[in-house]
C-alpha cells in the first residue's frame, strides 16, 4: 500500500521528499485507509470537521454560479464538481510487461470545515488536498483518491463586499474555481496514455497538480476577464434603459 499526499494551495510549497513512488509533498492530512468510506468517515479519519451550514450554503451558491458561467471557464471543472457528490471512477488496461494488468481509479472530494492550521500558506482563503492510495493484488491495482476542499467563507464575505463596491466579479467564484482546478488538472492528466503508463509501473505522477500555478493562474485570470467583460456589458445595457 502506498499513499501520496499533496495540498493544492496558493503560495510556495515545502516539505518535499522522495519515496519508491518518486517525489511527493506531504500535507498534514491522514489518508482514510478504507476504500469504500463515506464522506463523514473520510473527514473523521483525516481529523477534519464537518462544514458549517454557512459553509455549505456558500459552496452551493458558488457552484451554481460556476455552473451558470460554464461557457466562460477556460478549463472545465465538471469532473471535480461531480466528485463532490459521487465517486468518479474508471478503469484502464496496462501494456504487456507492466507491473499491473489493469488499474481502477476512484476519485472523490469532500467539502470540509475551514481550518487554516491544515494549510502551509498562512494567508490562504481556500485549499484543495489530494490524498491518493494505491492498493495492488495479483496484477490488479486500485488507486483511491479521497480528497478534500475548504473555503474561508468569513474572509471571502469581506472580499465580496469590496468586489461589489468596484463592480468586479465574485472573489469567491475565483477562489473556488482556483481550488477546483487543483483537482481537475490532475484528473485530466490521469486520462492521458502517459500518466496511465507510469501508473502501470507503480508511479503516481503528481507533476500535473500545478503547485506553482502555471496553468491555474492563467485560467483563473481568463475567467475573471470574461466575467468582468460580461458584467461591464450588463452595466452599460442597464444604463441605456
Amino acid at each position: 500500500m502506498h499513499t501520496r499526499y499533496h495540498n493544492g494551495l496558493r503560495g510556495p510549497r515545502s516539505g518535499a521528499g522522495t519515496s519508491g513512488l518518486g517525489t511527493y509533498v506531504v500535507c498534514a492530512a491522514v489518508f482514510c485507509a478504507l476504500v469504500a468510506c463515506s464522506p463523514g468517515m473520510a473527514r473523521a479519519a483525516a481529523g477534519l470537521g464537518e462544514p458549517t451550514s454557512e459553509e455549505i450554503a456558500w459552496m452551493r451558491r458558488l457552484l451554481v454560479e460556476i455552473r451558470a458561467n460554464h461557457d466562460k471557464l477556460p478549463v472545465s471543472v465538471v469532473n471535480t464538481i461531480n466528485s463532490l457528490t459521487k465517486t468518479v471512477s474508471w478503469k484502464f488496461r496496462c501494456p504487456r510487461g507492466a507491473r499491473f494488468k489493469e488499474i481502477e481509479m476512484q476519485v472523490s472530494t469532500n467539502h470540509v470545515h475551514w481550518d487554516l492550521s491544515r494549510l502551509r500558506q498562512r494567508r490562504a482563503v481556500g485549499g484543495y488536498a489530494w490524498r491518493m492510495e494505491l492498493n495492488a493484488l495479483a496484477g490488479q491495482a486500485k488507486v483511491v483518491a479521497d480528497n478534500w476542499i475548504m473555503l474561508d467563507t468569513e474572509h471571502l464575505a469581506l472580499q465580496e463586499r469590496m468586489a461589489k463596491a468596484t463592480g468586479e466579479p465574485s472573489v469567491s467564484e475565483q477562489t473556488l474555481y482556483h481550488e477546483l482546478l487543483h483537482g481537475e488538472i490532475l484528473l485530466l492528466a490521469m486520462a492521458t496514455p502517459e500518466w496511465q503508463r507510469k501508473a502501470c509501473d507503480k508511479q503516481l505522477d503528481l507533476e500535473h497538480l500545478d503547485a506553482q500555478h502555471h496553468m491555474i493562474d492563467p485560467a483563473v485570470n481568463k475567467y475573471v476577464e470574461r466575467r468582468t467583460t460580461e458584467l461591464a456589458d450588463v452595466a452599460v445595457d442597464a444604463d441605456s434603459h
